[in-house]
């Protein structure tokens, strides 16, 4: 009995440890679903917490599969150095795609938050816009809500130790150059023309440098773009760095509209700085000359020749909202009396202000003649003019400006193909281009070699 009893004790050992391993496996099963449901639960609160941050410009966006940024228009307080969302951007141009997609209808926002700023509820990272969108090109339309996928703030820790930190970068400002229009226009480098405002072509480009000082990314945009004002481009819209951008203009200025256009630099948001007003217009350069049709009647001499001259943007029909006109001068030049009258005491003209684009398929003619009973026979000799042309734009408003390589050397000459005891008069007009100054206005040569046949006198 008592081995019994001993035997019924060396068991007990056994049993006991058997269930205190049970014991300790069950502790570690309730603990680690203990721990996976507090997880869940900060994962949960962390979301949540997530979802309430205010959204801010440049936070990320979706549009089912299409990324991109949210970018905030109105001028609002700013959260971290950005300016804050609100209700009121839903706006097409507040949301930019990667890939192209573009939005094409709008609401109203959902879950935004209940502060305002501005008197507009506030965005929230959980906040979302429906709408439809579509991709460029015969694609259909997509519906859907735009999400925000980070709400553009920066984690801030709650306590730096700054001790051997980079010591923190200036502000960053900027300057912008101007759209300088030269005379003749030039993509770069242009220097500035007394009277001539700032301005581009239509379907030119002009080179333009942002001067950045510190580190920041800068938006670019052309502001006060109108049917009246005209558009242009700016070429890249963000930068990092001192750049120089391609201004291209892509919409006509209406006259008496000039100088609105602007390009704007934003840092987040906020207006950093203004370029000097510009505006899309054409203006004529390179005249030329050629033979039209010989004059030689019993009462006039000369020659006709028909004018042509070019638009800087590459397209007469674009100088529908200039004007030109003619200015000759005669004193100072070569005038042999005799065989030619005396110079009258007008020395130099200027003909009405006309048309820059007379029309399609229209011809412009200029007549270089001069009256029979002008010619005292008897000595050979020359009479000589200057001429170029000058414009005035409707659009940007240039007034009195030379048009580049216009200038001309017109001369009506007399000569002898006989001889001295027996003469035989003649006359010829020639039109030719030459470098000219008239009246402070200078020009260099255009194109032109027109001689008329040569004409019998008396």
């Amino acid at each position: 009995m008592d081995r019994l009893d001993k035997d019924t004790e060396a068991t007990s050992p056994d049993t006991q440890n058997q269930g205190a391993t049970q014991d300790r496996d069950q502790i570690k099963a309730d603990n680690s679903r203990k721990m996976e449901d507090k997880r869940a639960e900060n994962e949960e609160k962390d979301k949540v917490e997530d979802g309430l941050l205010l959204s801010i410009h440049q936070a990320k966006i979706k549009f089912n599969a299409h990324l991109g940024e949210f970018k905030v228009l109105n001028d609002v307080p700013t959260t971290q150095g950005k300016l804050t969302g609100t209700i009121v951007e839903k706006k097409i141009p507040n949301f930019t795609f990667y890939d192209g997609f573009k939005m094409i209808s709008l609401v109203e926002w959902q879950d935004f938050g209940t502060a305002k700023v501005q008197d507009n509820f506030v965005l929230l990272k959980k906040s979302t816009l429906p709408g439809i969108g579509k991709l460029p090109g015969n694609i259909p339309p997509e519906t859907g809500k735009i999400e925000f996928v980070t709400s553009g703030q920066i984690n801030k820790p709650g306590s730096i130790d700054a001790e051997g930190a980079p010591v923190p970068s200036s502000p960053v400002s900027v300057h912008i150059g101007r759209v300088i229009r030269g005379n003749p226009y030039v993509e770069k480098n242009a220097s500035a023309v007394a009277g001539v405002p700032d301005s581009v072509p239509l379907n030119k480009t002009y080179e333009v440098e942002v001067t950045i000082t510190g580190k920041g990314s800068v938006d670019l945009a052309i502001i006060n773009s109108n049917a009246d004002n005209g558009n242009a481009s700016v070429t890249p819209s963000t930068i990092t760095t001192t750049t120089k951008v391609i201004i291209k203009g892509t919409a006509m200025t209406n006259p008496g509209h000039g100088g609105q256009l602007k390009i704007e630099a934003k840092i987040g948001g906020v207006v950093k700085a203004t370029s000097q007003g510009f505006s899309v217009c054409c203006h004529a350069i390179n005249f030329s000359s050629v033979f039209y049709q010989d004059v030689n009647q019993p009462n006039a001499i000369g020659v006709k020749v028909e004018n042509l001259w070019e638009s800087d943007s590459g397209s007469n029909a674009d100088l529908i909202n200039l004007q030109r006109s003619e200015v000759v001068k005669y004193s100072g030049l070569t005038n042999d009396n005799p065989p030619f009258p005396p110079l009258s005491s007008q020395s130099s003209q200027n003909s009405s202000w006309k048309a820059g684009y007379p029309g399609a398929g229209m011809i412009i003619i200029d007549s270089h003649t001069i009256p029979r009973s002008y010619i005292t026979l008897g000595k050979s000799g020359i009479m000589e003019a200057h001429q170029l042309f000058k414009y005035k734009c409707a659009c940007c408003g240039a007034l009195d400006i030379v048009v580049p390589n216009s200038g001309f050397r017109r001369t009506h000459e007399i000569f002898n193909t006989g001889t001295k005891a027996s003469p035989i008069w003649k006359h010829k007009t020639t039109k030719t281009g030459f470098a000219v100054t008239i009246g402070g206005l200078s020009t260099l040569p255009a194109n032109a070699n027109v001689v008329s046949p040569d004409h019998n006198l008396p």
